[in-house]
C-alpha cells in the first residue's frame, strides 16, 4: 500500500500539460471558385473554451461553420503523466473569385489567452480566357406552347491536339472533368416536367473510367479483400461519355461533346436554365515526358425558353383546351327509336396525342340548333378514362318527334405542328323520336338535378274478386254509436293531413332557403377567402366561389373568355378589368404569389357586384 502511494505522489508530481497551441490546416492547395473546401483549426493543449476566431485574409470567400470536436487523452511514461487536449473547428469556406486566398493569420481566444498561426495558402482557379475550350447552352426550340416539349443541349467544344496526336481524346484524365449542370440536379420548378435522368444518363457511363463526372453523381468504391468489399472503399464519381462529333473552332479542329434533355412545361412562364459549368483537367498536348494537363474552368451562360398560350386570333367555340398533334371524336345513344321526352344516355369519346389533363367536355348545349331539338343536361357530364383520351356521358332528351339527327359534335385543338386551330367532329346519331300527345317541350325539366321519374309511376286499381267455393255472409248493419275513438278519428285525419302537407311544402322551400343563405353569405365569405390568399389560383377560388354561391353560375369549368362573357351581364363593366388579370392567371395555372394590392382590388370589386 505504502508503495502504492509513493508511485502514485511520483506521478502527481512529475505530471505536466502540453503547452496550448493552435494550427491551421486545409484539405486542398488549389480550388475552383464556388467550389467548397474545409479548413481546419485545431486548438491543443488548453482545457479554455475557444470564445472567438478571427482571420485575417486575402480574397473573398464565404465561410461557414464551425463544427467543433474535442479529444483528450492522457498517457504515464517514465512515472510522469502527460495530458494532450485537442480540439478542432471546420469551416466550409467557398472561393468567391479567381486567385490567390490567404490565410495570413489566425488568431484563437480560449479564456485569457490569444493564441495565433499562419494559415495556408489556395490556388483559386476562375473561368479565364484561353482558347483549349468552351462549353454552351442552346433551347431548341426558344419559344414553345403549353405541353410542348423542348431540348436544352449543354455542348463542350474543346481543341484538338496537334497531328500526329489529333485523334487523341483529350479528356483521359483521373479525376474527369466536372460538368455541374443545374437544371439536372434536385427538384424542377413547379409546372415544369423533367426527363428520366436514369434512362438518360445510365447509357453513358463510360467502362474506362474518362469522360466527365455531371453533379457529382458517384457510386461506391469496388475495392475488394479476401475477406469481400472493403467497407472502407470510398465513393468514385461516374465518369459519363457523352456523343462526340467534328467540329471547328476558331479555324482549328475541335471536338465537340453534347448532352440533349427534353422537358415539357405545363405551365405558362419563362423558365431559365443554367448556368452550368465545367471543372477539370484537360490534355493539351503530349510530351515526351508524358502528356501536358492544364486546368480549365469555363461557364456557360443561361438560356431560357419561353412558354405560351395558343393565340386567341382565330380561337373557334368548340375549342376543348388542350394542344397536340392529333384529336379523333366519336359519339353515340343508347337507343335508335324512343319518345318525346324520353330519357337517353349520350356517350362522347374524345382520344388523340395531346395531354388529356387539360381536356374539357364538349359544351353540347352551345352547338346551333341543340337546345330548339333536344335537352341537354350539361351540369351532369360524367368523365371516365380511355386509351389516350377521356369518355364523357350525357343526358338529352328529345323534344321534336319525327325522324332526325342528334347534330355532329365539334371540337377543336391548337395543332402544335400547324400552329393553327383544328376542329374534328363526331357523325351525327340518326334517331326515330315518336310523338307523344299533348306533349308540351316546355314542361320539360332544365337541371339534372331536377329529374323526376313521373313515367315509372302507376296507377294501381283493386278488381280482385271472391274465388269460387268460398261464400261470404253478410250481417245486418247497425247504427254506430259516437265514441272518443270516432270522434278523434274524425279530426286526427284532417289534421294529420294538414301536418303532412306543412311538411311537405316545407321540404320543398329548404333548397330554395338554402340557396338563398349562400346567396346572402356569398360576400362576406368570398371577402374572407380573398385575404387569405396566398396565390393567384386561391384568388380565382375565392371568386369561383363567389359566383357559384351568388348567382348559381358554375364557375370552376370556364375559360377566361367565357367570363368575360359572363361577368358584364353580372357585375358592373368597370370591374372586369380588374377581374379579367386574375382570371387569365388561373387559366394559366400561374401559381405566383400576389401582392396585397391585388386582394385589396378583388374585395372591392366583390363588394361592387350588382345582383
Amino acid at each position: 500500500m505504502v508503495r502504492f502511494w509513493g508511485v502514485l505522489a511520483a506521478a502527481v508530481a512529475g505530471f505536466r500539460a502540453v503547452a496550448a497551441t493552435v494550427s491551421v490546416s486545409a484539405d486542398v492547395a488549389q480550388v475552383y471558385v464556388q467550389d467548397a473546401f474545409t479548413l481546419t483549426v485545431r486548438v491543443e493543449g488548453t482545457q479554455a473554451e475557444v470564445s472567438e476566431v478571427a482571420f485575417d485574409k486575402v480574397g473573398e470567400a464565404v465561410m461557414e461553420g464551425p463544427s467543433v470536436q474535442m479529444f483528450q487523452n492522457t498517457s504515464i511514461v517514465n512515472g510522469k503523466v502527460t495530458q494532450h487536449i485537442s480540439r478542432t473547428l471546420s469551416y466550409r469556406v467557398t472561393p468567391q473569385e479567381a486567385g490567390e486566398l490567404a490565410f495570413r493569420r489566425v488568431s484563437v481566444r480560449c479564456g485569457g489567452e490569444t493564441l495565433s498561426a499562419t494559415g495556408p495558402v489556395i490556388r483559386v482557379i476562375g473561368a479565364e480566357a484561353q482558347d483549349v475550350l468552351f462549353v454552351a447552352l442552346s433551347s431548341s426550340p426558344e419559344s414553345v406552347l403549353v405541353d410542348e416539349p423542348f431540348d436544352v443541349t449543354l455542348a463542350v467544344t474543346v481543341r484538338r491536339l496537334d497531328a500526329p496526336n489529333d485523334g487523341f481524346d483529350p479528356f483521359q484524365v483521373e479525376p474527369p472533368g466536372r460538368l455541374a449542370i443545374p437544371y439536372l440536379d434536385g427538384v424542377p420548378p413547379q409546372g415544369l416536367t423533367m426527363p428520366d435522368l436514369n434512362a438518360l444518363l445510365q447509357p453513358l457511363v463510360s467502362r474506362r473510367q474518362f469522360g466527365f463526372s455531371i453533379n457529382g453523381i458517384a457510386s461506391r468504391g469496388t475495392m475488394s479483400s479476401f475477406f469481400g468489399a472493403d467497407p472502407f472503399s470510398r465513393s468514385v464519381a461516374i465518369a459519363f461519355d457523352l456523343p462526340r462529333e467534328n467540329a471547328t473552332w476558331n479555324g482549328k479542329a475541335a471536338w465537340t461533346y453534347t448532352l440533349t434533355a427534353r422537358f415539357t412545361a405545363q405551365i405558362e412562364g419563362t423558365y431559365t436554365f443554367g448556368p452550368a459549368s465545367f471543372k477539370g483537367g484537360v490534355i493539351t498536348g503530349i510530351r515526351r515526358n508524358g502528356a501536358q494537363i492544364d486546368d480549365i474552368y469555363a461557364i456557360a451562360p443561361a438560356v431560357s425558353v419561353r412558354v405560351t398560350p395558343p393565340t386567341l386570333e382565330g380561337r373557334p367555340p368548340s375549342y376543348a383546351g388542350v394542344l397536340g398533334q392529333s384529336m379523333a371524336a366519336t359519339s353515340k345513344l343508347d337507343a335508335q327509336t324512343c319518345r318525346q321526352g324520353d330519357l337517353l344516355q349520350l356517350t362522347v369519346d374524345v382520344s388523340g396525342q395531346f395531354n388529356v389533363a387539360h381536356l374539357r367536355p364538349p359544351a353540347l348545349s352551345s352547338i346551333p340548333g341543340m337546345e330548339e331539338r333536344f335537352r341537354v343536361y350539361d351540369d351532369s357530364v360524367r368523365s371516365s378514362a380511355i386509351p389516350d383520351g377521356r369518355r364523357y356521358a350525357y343526358t338529352v332528351r328529345p323534344l321534336l318527334a319525327g325522324t332526325q339527327e342528334f347534330p355532329a359534335i365539334p371540337l377543336s385543338y391548337f395543332d402544335t405542328e400547324a400552329r393553327a386551330y383544328k376542329t374534328v367532329a363526331t357523325e351525327p346519331i340518326p334517331l326515330r323520336v315518336e310523338a307523344v300527345a299533348e306533349f308540351d317541350p316546355a314542361s320539360i325539366i332544365r337541371s339534372a338535378s331536377a329529374r323526376d321519374s313521373a313515367e315509372g309511376l302507376l296507377s294501381v286499381h283493386s278488381d280482385a274478386t271472391v274465388p269460387a267455393g268460398i261464400t261470404v255472409t253478410l250481417g245486418t248493419l247497425r247504427p254506430l254509436a259516437p265514441t272518443p275513438a270516432f270522434w278523434l278519428a274524425i279530426f286526427a285525419l284532417p289534421l294529420g293531413t294538414l301536418a303532412v302537407a306543412g311538411c311537405v311544402a316545407l321540404a320543398g322551400k329548404l333548397p330554395a332557403v338554402r340557396r338563398r343563405v349562400r346567396r346572402i353569405k356569398a360576400l362576406s365569405r368570398a371577402t374572407a377567402e380573398v385575404r387569405h390568399a396566398a396565390t393567384a389560383a386561391e384568388l380565382w377560388q375565392a371568386v369561383q366561389g363567389y359566383f357559384r354561391d351568388r348567382y348559381g353560375v358554375a364557375a370552376e369549368t370556364l375559360s377566361p373568355d367565357d367570363m368575360a362573357r359572363l361577368v358584364p351581364a353580372a357585375i358592373a363593366p368597370s370591374l372586369l378589368a380588374v377581374l379579367q388579370p386574375i382570371f387569365d392567371r388561373q387559366y394559366r395555372r400561374d401559381a405566383t404569389s400576389v401582392t396585397d394590392a391585388d386582394r385589396a382590388a378583388i374585395e372591392h370589386a366583390l363588394t361592387m357586384a350588382k345582383g
